[in-house]
């Protein structure tokens, strides 16, 4: 695949741009430095997450789907709004000390505001609904995506690596989230989700 690749932050672009088959370019997701209708397929993989506004984040998809050609694939990764609370539970589980208290995680959970400026953990992000997600597709012009969740219980299993070394269970496990991973019901349990459209022609 011929792949551009759009990021803000300099010293990204710089490694990218070192990459076979990859021109590298900088910029920001909401004013692609892009042709119209250009790409086969656009992939927003952070945008969504880092634009804590939903302005911003429409204004985003709106531009994916700008570059996009007719029938092309808009796809985007979001963090629902459970990761942080579920995470904060492994981690006590694990006995892993980390600075967000019991307290942050509800808020967030609550609020999907996640206000991370010098903590150890990750940065300053959104975290979605899914259904939030679906309606801000539908606001840029993409109504109807389809949407997947990409992690759930399986990553907080016991011995998942023995299940993944065992051909019977490991088929098993993969064919179990085929039947999940695009339920209604269990999407917002998934820590992260994939939201996929295709640009109307």
């Amino acid at each position: 695949h011929k792949v551009t690749l759009v990021d803000p932050v300099a010293s990204q672009v710089a490694v990218a741009a070192e990459l076979p088959g990859v021109e590298a370019k900088l910029g920001d997701a909401r004013a692609l430095p892009c042709e119209d209708a250009s790409f086969d397929a656009v992939l927003l993989m952070g945008p969504l997450y880092h634009l804590t506004e939903r302005e911003h984040r429409v204004r985003a998809l709106r531009e994916a789907r700008r570059v996009a050609r007719p029938g092309a694939v808009v796809a985007a990764v979001t963090i629902n709004r459970t990761a942080g609370w579920s995470d904060w539970l492994l981690w006590n589980a694990e006995g892993t000390v980390h600075s967000i208290s019991a307290a942050e995680s509800l808020r967030v959970l609550r609020e999907g505001d996640l206000r991370f400026f010098d903590h150890d953990i990750f940065t300053t992000a959104y975290l979605h609904h899914p259904g939030d997600v679906a309606e801000e597709f539908a606001a840029a012009g993409m109504a109807g995506p389809a949407q997947y969740a990409v992690q759930g219980f399986p990553g907080y299993m016991p011995e998942l690596r023995a299940i993944i070394d065992d051909e019977e269970a490991r088929e098993h496990l993969l064919e179990g989230l085929r039947v999940i991973e695009s339920e209604p019901s269990l999407l917002g349990a998934s820590n992260h989700l994939l939201t996929v459209a295709r640009v109307p022609s």
